[in-house]
């Protein structure tokens, strides 16, 4: 007998109907468009960068000194930035966002594990936020040591004139602009250093959306081709790219859960494994049969205890996704139901709606199984 939906729907209408409408005008993040790799120019009148690494107990008090731009008034990158993007997005509740890296001259990054790589010290990453048309705030991660989890995060926080950015503190700060054109609606908060490291540290790289398969797309920016062709790489890797596999619809799905949960659940020490819940692809995957995603969460019945009524049993329960666990979870922005956990406070309609294609048309489980 099919199990009412009734209680989850009557339970779940005032939040998800209010925080899917407060997103209606900006329906899904977005990269700021960027050149190609080749014709990005260095502005050689601009002051070198700072030293190789950066001290975690001394940080730089504000975003120039941490080798970003040459004028932060004018933001003129300096020489050895450049801008990349992933090929699917980090949902950041619409963020505007821009991305950069810079590699200490003469170094490579080591992919002898294609789907982990590690940079070398001294690399820095950059990711600017922007809300409401404002620059909010840009955060920033830099390796300093040779450790596996020497990696500084900061964030700095831009000036209502948007003429400079500062550090933020490392609590974070709570209500920094509304997320809306609603004032009363949800509001952003720049992360706190544990935040960060929320994200970040389940993974031995400690870097989001800089790897093989975010990188392998020609959507402007510094891509996965341009590291080959321009040394950056160690050798290994395949300048034909990783496609995720599957159909478009098992591409869009499959890529933003690579975006937004594989960071926690994947195959690492350290990633959620609640049992072996692994939603990170690799660079092997060729069918969509063979990722974890597949193996560990379709049709496979979860361990969520504290689930509300009317989850139902399975992860992901093939040809129902209103029935599925994962999906539930990215349809509610309640503490300690919804996925992400963190960084988010309005449900990503775009993201969900890709969801639900492909999971209504995936095969039903074997058998009925008992919530």
């Amino acid at each position: 007998m099919a199990r009412s939906r009734t209680p989850r729907l009557r339970r779940l209408a005032p939040a998800a109907l209010l925080l899917a409408a407060a997103v209606a005008p900006a329906c899904s993040d977005v990269s700021v468009p960027l050149p190609s790799a080749a014709g990005l120019v260095a502005d050689t009148s601009c002051p070198s960068l700072p030293a190789a690494a950066i001290d975690p107990a001394s940080p730089p008090q504000t975003l120039a000194a941490t080798g970003l731009y040459c004028d932060a008034g004018q933001l003129t990158l300096a020489p050895g930035v450049s801008p990349f993007r992933p090929k699917y997005e980090l949902w950041s509740d619409g963020a505007v966002k821009t991305r950069w890296v810079s590699l200490p001259p003469g170094t490579q990054i080591d992919v002898s594990n294609p789907d982990h790589w590690s940079f070398p010290v001294g690399t820095r990453f950059w990711k600017e936020f922007q809300y409401q048309g404002r620059r909010v705030e840009t955060r920033f991660i830099t390796r300093y040591g040779a450790g596996p989890d020497d990696f500084f995060y900061a964030s700095y926080q831009w000036s209502a004139d948007g003429t400079q950015a500062t550090l933020a503190p490392a609590g974070g700060v709570p209500n920094v602009v509304a997320l809306t054109d609603d004032p009363s609606g949800p509001m952003h908060d720049i992360p706190s250093t544990s935040d960060c490291t929320t994200c970040h540290g389940k993974l031995p790289e400690h870097i989001l959306g800089f790897d093989a398969i975010q990188l392998s797309h020609s959507l402007g920016g510094l891509a996965l081709g341009d590291l080959i062709g321009q040394g950056l790489v160690t050798p290994g890797l395949s300048a034909d790219g990783y496609p995720v596999p599957g159909d478009a619809t098992a591409q869009a799905a499959l890529g933003w859960l690579q975006a937004n949960c594989s960071h926690c659940h994947n195959d690492t020490p350290t990633g959620v494994t609640y049992p072996r819940y692994m939603l990170r692809l690799t660079v092997a995957n060729t069918t969509v049969e063979s990722t974890n995603t597949y193996r560990t969460a379709v049709n496979v019945l979860h361990t969520w205890l504290a689930a509300p009524e009317g989850v139902g049993p399975y992860r992901i329960q093939g040809g129902d996704a209103e029935d599925s666990e994962l999906y539930f979870r990215t349809g509610v922005r309640i503490t300690g139901e919804q996925m992400p956990p963190i960084g988010t406070k309005i449900i990503d309609p775009t993201g969900r709606a890709a969801l639900k294609q492909w999971i209504d048309g995936l095969p039903a489980p074997m058998a009925a199984a008992t919530p």
